[in-house]
């Protein structure tokens, strides 16, 4: 099934005056109601992000949970609670893109009868990036709420666990320590066989998993330039306001990775991106049954048994939705897309059988949420408009980039 890369909010408050400080104090602040409690509430996976229901002021929403970010609230739902700008500042996504966003103050949320209150809160516009806007929801629960309590994840039962106090641990449980920042996004260090990457984020808010900067990548083929790598070029993912600007990517299976000495893991896929993205997202810790304690800045960790496939697949490109187009985002360099003469940026009017000579966001939420093809399919067919305006028919078949 084709899966569109979402990283979201990788938070990143551009620092100058007072009003920084105003949405500093903003973000810091909040408080529980309860004093002890636990509580457990479903989730469920969307366009591979978690989506919890929350409580406010007598209703339910939709909420994506982001250990990259703070607190996010859609524009609408800020003008329904009455709720003005405290602070202003410049925020960039996780796409280096930057808006300035207005931050305030949510006088209650619930979650699973738990009343967190006064969390600060940034309120923006969930409409600029269509893949945003797929999620159809109103906000993101942010790390700066979250660092209230630990929060425990079943990824095999689909459940929340929240609570005081922690639980008697197994033996076997890996403890990896964090430092956070202003926003409570977790911070670790790796190391990547002899490589070191400090200040990784642990980001529930990435669909992807581990990601890495270009320089660590330079520093592992001087260690070893006979390595086996998939090279692509194109929009790889989306943020907040929409879909990154065209850049290379670089995946490859990297021997052995530790994790601040908390996990020794063989064999990695590892995704070498701009610079700025280092995380470590979802599909990482979909494998694990994961608990944040930020009373001991620690992140416990233990295998689940859901083990995700370590290869790279796929038909060559992946597709994005831009300026009302379903264009061709991405492509894999030294496949048949590639060598066919596909590159990002070419506009897609048939693809699986589908027309899109004039695609509507509903039709691409559809893509994003149900795949344009099966997962199981091993040919697909698509048709390219190019400059002349003469159209191209291609058939590709299903192939292992690397494994």
């Amino acid at each position: 099934m084709f899966k569109h890369s979402l990283l979201i909010f990788a938070f990143s408050l551009i620092l100058a005056s007072c009003q920084t400080l105003k949405t500093i104090k903003l973000l810091k602040g909040g408080e529980v109601v309860q004093k002890e409690f636990t509580t457990t509430v479903p989730f469920e996976m969307r366009m591979g992000l978690i989506v919890l229901k929350v409580k406010i002021n007598g209703e339910y929403y939709d909420f994506v949970l982001d250990t990259g970010a703070p607190n996010v609230i859609s524009k609408e739902l800020a003008l329904t609670l009455k709720l003005g700008n405290l602070s202003e500042r410049k925020v960039s996504d996780s796409q280096n893109a930057s808006q300035n966003l207005g931050f305030t103050k949510v006088p209650k949320i619930e979650i699973g009868g738990i009343e967190f209150t006064n969390t600060g809160a940034a309120i923006a516009d969930l409409k600029v990036s269509s893949a945003v806007e797929c999620l159809d929801v109103y906000g993101f629960i942010g790390a700066n709420l979250m660092r209230k309590a630990i929060w425990e994840f079943d990824f095999i039962k689909k459940t929340i666990t929240i609570r005081t106090k922690m639980r008697e641990l197994e033996p076997d449980i890996k403890h990896v320590p964090f430092t956070s920042l202003i926003s409570g996004t977790p911070k670790i260090n790796v190391n990547l066989e002899t490589v070191a990457e400090k200040n990784v984020s642990v980001d529930f808010g990435s669909t992807g998993g581990f990601s890495c900067s270009k320089q660590a990548y330079k520093s592992l083929m001087l260690l070893n330039h006979q390595r086996n790598v998939v090279k692509g070029f194109g929009s790889a993912s989306s943020g907040l306001y929409g879909a990154g600007k065209f850049d290379s990517t670089f995946i490859m299976v990297v021997n052995n990775v530790k994790i601040d000495n908390g996990l020794d893991l063989n064999e990695q896929l590892i995704s070498f991106e701009k610079d700025g993205s280092k995380l470590l997202g979802l599909r990482f810790f979909e494998n694990y049954h994961v608990t944040f304690d930020w009373t001991k800045n620690e992140l416990l960790l233990l295998p689940n048994g859901n083990q995700t496939k370590n290869s790279v697949e796929g038909f060559g490109f992946k597709p994005i939705y831009q300026d009302n187009k379903l264009k061709v985002g991405f492509v894999y360099l030294n496949t048949p897309a590639f060598t066919s003469g596909i590159r990002p940026g070419d506009e897609i009017i048939e693809l699986a059988q589908r027309n899109y000579k004039n695609p509507v966001i509903t039709e691409w939420c559809s893509v994003l949420r149900k795949g344009i093809y099966a997962e199981n399919a091993t040919e697909i067919n698509l048709a390219i408009k190019k400059a002349d305006n003469n159209v191209v028919e291609y058939t590709f078949k299903k192939e292992k980039l690397l494994e």
